[in-house]
């Protein structure tokens, strides 16, 4: 009981607060919060300062640019996997990690700093139903991360945590089928795969939950089609890559993702924009609360 207790201290929000790094960034808002950290949409204390005396004249998209998510921890380990993590991918020279995973910009001993993606919107945020386009579009962004994170770096690595929670639309990008591109967050749970085969369960586990989560439309297609990348898994389990493994499922997603464009782009497009409107008014009175926009 002792020690449950001393965890929800040390997890309070004020107790958090405490270890953020006031000498380099200015707390705006909540930007989310877990079990033992939190996440602040913060600018830097240069930009707030500039950006005070320019009040009258910034603009919204303007500041949003300036905006950073800074996570800051309870407890930060020295072995931090989501700094380790981000670190990796920061290094990594490869354009679909940087498209697909979140950006580190600053780091402390108990806070790390990411690129903000306003308006800040996960994929379960949504309307309810969630389009058929949309489910599909986020499996194949999913099978992608895994890849990346599997075949992109030196040593394999798994997310650990990859639900629609911490896979945010990035309205502001653009993929293939002209549906806005997802950014995944959140590398607490980070690890080194202990091989192919564990890296692809976890990518199966994720979906099937993925699917249970959106697949509120009681639509047959994409569980039909979950049976048929459950029954690939243990069939094509020899390949070793996802480079084989997704081969097949990512042409079968595709081409069934194609033939509900273009309809569906604009419904999700209408069904994003509408989510984004509320979240960018409440981002719009933050930064006029804070003294930065007229």
């Amino acid at each position: 009981m002792a020690t449950n207790q001393a965890a929800s201290q040390d997890a309070s929000p004020m107790y958090i607060l405490n270890n953020y790094p006031h000498d380099k960034y200015h707390p705006l808002s909540v930007a989310g919060s877990g079990a033992l950290a939190m996440v602040y949409f913060s600018v830097s204390n240069q930009d707030y300062d500039a950006l005070g005396k320019t009040k009258s004249t910034n603009t919204f998209d303007e500041l949003r640019t300036k905006l950073v998510a800074v996570k800051v921890y309870a407890t930060m380990p020295s072995n931090c996997a989501e700094l380790e993590a981000l670190q990796t991918i920061q290094e990594s020279a490869g354009k679909d990690s940087h498209r697909l995973l979140a950006s580190l910009v600053d780091y402390g001993t108990k806070w790390v700093a990411t690129k903000a993606i306003t308006p800040s919107l996960s994929v379960y945020e949504l309307q309810n139903p969630t389009p058929e386009a949309l489910i599909l579009h986020t499996l194949l962004e999913m099978m992608r991360v895994c890849h990346v994170l599997y075949d992109g770096f030196e040593t394999p690595m798994i997310h650990g945590d990859l639900h629609p929670g911490n896979m945010l639309i990035d309205a502001g990008s653009q993929t293939e089928f002209g549906l806005p591109g997802i950014v995944v967050i959140d590398f607490d749970q980070t690890k080194s795969a202990g091989g192919f085969e564990e890296a692809w369960e976890h990518f199966c586990m994720w979906a099937r939950l993925l699917l249970s989560m959106l697949n509120r439309t009681g639509y047959g297609t994409p569980i039909e089609g979950w049976d048929q990348i459950n029954d690939y898994l243990f069939s094509s389990a020899s390949q070793a890559s996802f480079e084989g493994m997704c081969g097949a499922i990512q042409s079968q997603l595709a081409k069934s993702l194609a033939s509900l464009i273009p309809e569906s782009v604009h419904l999700i497009g209408q069904s994003i924009r509408v989510a984004a409107a509320k979240k960018e008014a409440n981002l719009r009175l933050v930064f006029q609360q804070a003294g930065l926009l007229g």
